[in-house]
């Protein structure tokens, strides 16, 4: 098995209230503890980095990428022309939103087996399982 971690559980993990903190903790350290690979894509990478770049936060920087560091079993994946393609095809089948539909391309792509996400699997979609994050209501 291999899991795919979305952006929204990662920003729990650092920015989210405590009840949030420690659920995502907790389901990351399950997966840590049985050695599941997890990975992420480069747009997580750019979805994070974002609000604490626009307020000149370097140490929020800095706690994204030593998380990261520790988590991800592989280099960050890339958006390239094949996730393009495959994408454009999600986003017409499914009727999703171009960042979502760019993550799951890349967890489709990659053969990543679980989505954890704070997004619902998108109706008929079945290339992967979705494992919802912790509700951030």
């Amino acid at each position: 098995m291999k899991v795919f971690l979305d952006t929204a559980p990662i920003l729990m993990l650092v920015e989210g209230p405590a009840p949030l903190r420690r659920a995502v903790k907790e389901q990351l350290r399950l997966w840590l503890d049985a050695e599941v690979p997890l990975g992420t894509s480069v747009l997580s990478l750019a979805e994070l980095l974002e609000h604490p770049k626009r307020l000149d936060d370097i140490t929020l920087q800095y706690r994204y990428r030593t998380l990261l560091g520790e988590l991800l079993s592989f280099p960050f994946f890339a958006f390239d022309d094949q996730a393009a393609e495959l994408a454009a095809e999600l986003m017409a089948r499914h009727d999703l939103r171009l960042v979502q539909a760019q993550q799951l391309a890349i967890a489709v792509m990659h053969e990543f087996d679980v989505f954890y996400s704070a997004e619902s699997a998108p109706a008929g979609f079945d290339r992967l399982t979705f494992l919802p994050a912790p509700p951030t209501a």
